[in-house]
């Protein structure tokens, strides 16, 4: 199932965050009161989260994690569709440049390299990915 967050959530969520993500970023999960949009999987407790930040011309999809456990269990697809049901126009993201699993799980879902990001990650390079998904 899935669900927007509530404050309860995010224990797990930064747990999540520590053992998924390679770069977390911390602050995006300090609240779900007037921050970003927050979807939860659960089944029954969370096993996946993303984070989008709407804007204006396009939503900013800045994490989005599933554990190890359930990962190639459907969330990830189950949380980007809710998040497209939620959003309108355009999706973005970066990813590392030598992730091959987040690349290929984006490049099924309908995003494409719009930008090479040179040194955008401590580890190296990114890229930006881009999709029309909900226009």
């Amino acid at each position: 199932m899935i669900r927007a967050a509530a404050e309860a959530d995010l224990p797990a969520l930064r747990a999540i965050q520590q053992v998924s993500l390679d770069e977390p970023w911390p602050d995006l999960l300090a609240t779900t009161a007037d921050g970003p949009l927050i979807l939860v999987a659960e089944d029954p407790t969370p096993v996946g989260y993303l984070v989008a930040i709407p804007g204006e011309t396009h939503t900013y999809l800045a994490e989005l994690a599933v554990t190890p456990a359930a990962r190639r269990s459907g969330y990830g697809t189950e949380l980007l569709d809710a998040l497209t049901e939620r959003t309108s126009g355009r999706i973005e993201l970066t990813v590392q440049e030598s992730d091959d699993g987040a690349r290929a799980f984006y490049n099924s879902h309908g995003f494409v390299v719009a930008e090479r990001l040179e040194s955008y990650y401590k580890n190296g390079d990114g890229l930006l990915l881009v999709s029309a998904l909900g226009e």
